[in-house]
């Protein structure tokens, strides 16, 4: 019922404006899945934040060419640790009422608290005070502060080279207090009951049948005007969106890393942004958490043999760090790479397994989860079968619907073993191990770990900053319960209708400001 319902929104969208006549409303129909939430401080989704990327704008914000510049804020001034951000005066919400710097005080505050419990807190848990509101503490204690209308005023307890990448990132986006209680419990549920500052609002939102129709913001008095005047956006299954897509009843949507090729023959354009990065996380407290378990596990991967039974869509991880990592623009994951001593030892592994069995027992038969919507069944088959080669390790294999439950169950502590991407917004290493500090869902912990990743914005040159990566590298490898072992992308394909598309791999959103059509 719902691939019929695709392909008849559609078909009932194209009809009803082909009698428009007129050349001056451009749209643009984008297959996404299911809209769950349009609360900026609650979406964890790419289709979640594409919408509310495109109906918000934070203080920053990415233009075309993925460098974070002034948005809300005018102008912005960083003294050591605070941080200074000018409202600029003219901006408006959807619903005409002022934006103001209390709108982001109050949007900072939703997030801290844990009565939110925001998906993305760790992201401004750089902020002073963030931490102890969370634990419990009065919200007072937040360094977010409105000095004035126009003037918002943050102060981190410790430096974060991510932290004005964070204020591009939905958790970031302002939330009119007023506008917010009068939902009563239910803001960002359905088009009534939310209002945005970007270059677009939500018309309408189906929430029955995920469909949801964006307009131009009358109200918008920024500098990123949006080209489109509609957009479009409607849920449709995996398989159906080739086809759509090839009949034009649709013009871009993200689309299986599998179908890319077939896409091509098409005629379609297609783009692959490496930007998920795949770990194999042990349990430390689970039946294979012991340490020498732990580096067995290590040992009896064969990464050359994986390589050859990836499909051509997975990358192999050599690193801790991004295949396109760099310093000042120059690249560091050779450097990085060579240092990683990813040795595959299977003798060695057994030893150390069998010592632990004689002492400790063989452990039960376990389970690796995963997540299905990556399509890596035969990295993780692979990975299993080595374990019980080189082991006799037997290890089930659980696929979890999406990245996310996969997550979910890591940070609850209710697995043993877990393939689990996570992405990163761009090219700088800290980005992705940043991830590790302590007070990660992972279960490692290093002190000193934490101190090298925390000083790597002190570094003045490649080979500082290399060297740097490098110990913290082999700390995070050494523990042997965080295991890089590949990457996969993300593809968006649209028709040849479509002559720009801006996918931030920061963001995981598209740009709709930037279609051209």
């Amino acid at each position: 019922m719902r691939r019929l319902f695709a392909v008849i929104v559609c078909l009932a969208l194209l009809l009803g404006l082909s009698g428009c006549g007129s050349d001056e409303q451009t749209v643009v129909y984008i297959a996404l899945d299911e809209i769950s939430t349009l609360d900026p401080q609650l979406v964890t989704s790419p289709a979640d934040r594409t919408v509310v990327l495109n109906t918000f704008e934070g203080l920053l914000r990415f233009d075309a060419n993925d460098a974070i510049i002034p948005a809300a804020a005018s102008e912005y001034y960083v003294e050591g640790l605070e941080y200074t951000f000018e409202i600029d005066p003219d901006l408006c919400w959807s619903d005409g009422t002022p934006l103001t710097a209390f709108d982001f005080e109050f949007a900072f505050r939703r997030a801290a608290s844990p009565e939110t419990n925001a998906p993305d807190f760790t992201k401004i848990s750089c902020i002073k005070g963030a931490k102890e509101v969370k634990n419990g503490a009065n919200i007072s204690n937040l360094a977010v502060y409105a000095l004035d209308s126009h003037t918002l005023k943050i102060t981190l307890a410790e430096a974060d080279e991510n932290f004005l990448q964070t204020l591009t990132e939905p958790i970031a986006m302002p939330c009119n207090e007023e506008f917010f209680r009068s939902t009563k419990g239910k803001y960002g549920r359905n088009g009534e009951n939310i209002i945005s500052n970007g270059n677009l609002y939500v018309y309408s939102w189906r929430t029955e049948n995920y469909r949801i129709r964006l307009k131009r913001n009358p109200h918008y008095g920024g500098h990123f005007a949006v080209l489109p005047d509609e957009i479009y956006l409607t849920a449709a299954e995996e398989d159906e969106k080739l086809s759509l897509l090839s009949d034009k009843d649709i013009d871009l949507s993200f689309l299986e890393s599998t179908l890319r090729d077939s896409a091509e023959e098409k005629g379609l354009y297609c783009q692959s942004y490496f930007d998920k990065y795949l770990f194999i996380v042990v349990n430390k407290n689970s039946a294979l958490g012991n340490a020498d378990v732990r580096r067995a596990l290590s040992l009896s991967i064969h990464r050359i043999a994986l390589e050859n039974s990836m499909p051509s869509y997975i990358l192999p991880l050599l690193a801790a760090v991004q295949p396109d990592a760099e310093y000042e623009g120059t690249g560091i994951y050779g450097d990085v790479s060579a240092e990683a001593n990813f040795a595959y030892l299977p003798d060695e592994a057994y030893r150390l397994f069998l010592d632990y069995t004689k002492q400790n027992g063989t452990p039960e038969a376990s389970t690796i989860l995963f997540p299905a919507e990556l399509k890596i069944d035969s990295l993780v088959s692979g990975v299993a079968a080595g374990w019980q080669q080189n082991l006799g390790c037997y290890i089930n294999m659980t696929a979890l619907d999406t990245n996310s439950d996969v997550l979910k169950k890591i940070e609850s502590g209710d697995y043993t073993v877990a393939i689990m991407a996570i992405s990163s917004g761009d090219k700088n290493a800290y980005e992705l191990l940043s991830q590790f500090r302590s007070g990660n869902i992972f279960g490692f912990k290093n002190a000193q770990f934490d101190r090298i990743i925390t000083s790597l914005h002190t570094k003045s040159t490649t080979g500082e900053y290399v060297k740097a990566i490098v110990e913290a590298q082999k700390l995070l490898l050494d523990d042997c319960s965080v295991i890089p072992i590949a990457a996969t992308p993300t593809v968006v394909c649209h028709t040849d209708d479509i002559a720009f598309v801006h996918y931030n791999i920061a963001n995981e959103s598209i740009d709709f400001s930037t279609i051209r059509k």
